[in-house]
């Protein structure tokens, strides 16, 4: 009963073995080809080593013969620098004669311009330039040329001196004439400044009193009355109003074209005695003044002349012609007044004389 028992446990030992076997030789077979690849590898390796020492070598020839190529080309320059350094000294040594040369040279010139600069001196002062003496010595010749064609046309220069001298002092003569002129004209402008403001304050004072003279005027007869002077655009506007307290401003501001052919000849004698008083004239005539009013207007309109002939009796003479009868006239009034009636004209045809226009029977 034994015997089999060993024999399995062999069997069993036998193929434990046999495993292990085949994966040795799988890992030996592993080996052997990682073993083949490492001696690929190592044959690469050592075929580069090979190439790298000969590449060496030759870089090393290269640089052996690059080293004795630069060694000559150093040496010829070096012997070319040599005879460059002689010559050149040569030529340093020349200039370095001829800068001592030009230096006695410069010298003697200095001395002599010194001694031009002086001489010069005596004539004039110095005068700077930044011109070539090529240029200055064209540009005096043709100086010289045009002062001896001047001195032709014009005479010498003591006779020009003369003549500039009598100019320069025409001259000075007129600028003082001139500053003096300037000054009145100074006094002038500030003058007429003045008439201007003292001419606006006047225009404004008799501005004032011809409104206030009218609007007077007109309140003894339509209400209210303004005179509007625009002296820029030279313009006269007069408005009124009336008296009535129970209608509103709009309706009591009217235009002179509403009024009545009677309240417009009032208000335009009125306007005439307002400006009237602003004038100097000694007479005041007025032609045809009643033949648009009716019987009420035409009285006050006469009254109104009376009393301002009447306030003007020892400076003015009022001249007021009328085709219309006068006998509304109050007696008091014509003995005031002096009434002159002049005939009818004459309807047969021939002319009345001035005596007998003057004197009707």
């Amino acid at each position: 009963d034994a015997a089999p028992g060993n024999i399995g446990a062999l069997e069993e030992n036998k193929r434990a073995q046999e495993e292990a076997i085949e994966v040795l030789s799988g890992q030996i077979a592993e080996l052997e080809e990682q073993n083949v690849i490492a001696q690929q590898e190592y044959e690469v390796v050592i075929a580069n080593i090979d190439r790298h020492k000969k590449g060496l070598t030759t870089s090393k020839q290269r640089h052996e013969e690059m080293q004795k190529s630069q060694m000559h080309r150093a040496m010829a320059i070096k012997v070319q620098l040599a005879s460059d350094l002689k010559y050149w000294n040569e030529k340093a040594l020349a200039i370095s004669s001829e800068i001592n040369e030009m230096k006695r040279k410069v010298q003697s010139s200095e001395e002599n311009l010194n001694v031009e600069i002086e001489r010069a001196n005596q004539i004039c002062e110095r005068v700077e330039v930044k011109r070539s003496k090529e240029s200055l010595e064209k540009e005096i010749k043709l100086i010289d040329g045009k002062i001896r064609a001047i001195e032709r046309q014009h005479g010498n220069k003591d006779q020009v001196t003369k003549e500039l001298l009598a100019k320069i002092s025409e001259h000075r003569a007129h600028v003082s004439m001139i500053e003096i002129q300037r000054g009145d004209l100074t006094q002038l402008e500030s003058g007429l400044s003045m008439r201007r403001q003292q001419w606006d304050l006047f225009r404004r004072y008799i501005t004032a009193r011809a409104k206030i003279i009218f609007s007077d005027l007109i309140s003894k007869r339509l209400g209210r009355g303004n005179l509007e002077f625009n002296h820029q655009e030279h313009t006269l506007n007069l408005s009124i109003s009336g008296n009535n307290k129970k209608i509103t401003k709009d309706e009591r501001d009217r235009d002179t074209k509403s009024l009545s052919g009677g309240e417009k000849s009032y208000s335009q004698v009125c306007l005439l005695i307002s400006l009237w008083d602003t004038m100097g004239g000694p007479f005041r005539a007025l032609d045809e003044w009643d033949i648009f009013c009716d019987s009420v207007n035409r009285t006050k309109i006469m009254r109104l002349f009376l009393d301002q002939a009447e306030s003007d009796i020892k400076t003015r003479q009022y001249i007021l012609i009328t085709p219309q009868d006068l006998s509304v006239m109050k007696k008091e009034d014509r003995m005031k007044a002096k009434l002159i009636r002049l005939a009818d004209p004459a309807r047969n045809g021939s002319q009345n004389t001035i005596s007998q226009y003057l004197h009707p029977k």
